[in-house]
């Protein structure tokens, strides 16, 4: 699962953390295609009958990633 705190692990290392190899870090592309694929997830998760809050975390993770992607999506639904 791609999360903010992974992307931004990978692109701000701080000295005492890993270096993620960069055959192994994600790439702009991959993190666009992750949140147009979750984006109808979280679409339909935020219309479930079934109160949660996990639908608007989702959708915050997804604009923290892809912001450019996320938010005009979400002002269509």
């Amino acid at each position: 699962v791609i999360t903010g705190e992974h992307w931004h692990r990978e692109r701000s290392r701080k000295p005492w953390q890993p270096v993620v190899p960069e055959s192994h870090q994600l790439t702009d592309d991959e993190i666009a295609d992750f949140v147009k694929n979750m984006m109808p997830i979280a679409e339909f998760a935020m219309f479930s009958k079934l109160p949660s809050e996990h639908p608007a975390r989702t959708f915050k993770y997804l604009v923290d990633l892809r912001p450019d992607i996320a938010i005009p999506t979400m002002l269509d639904m």
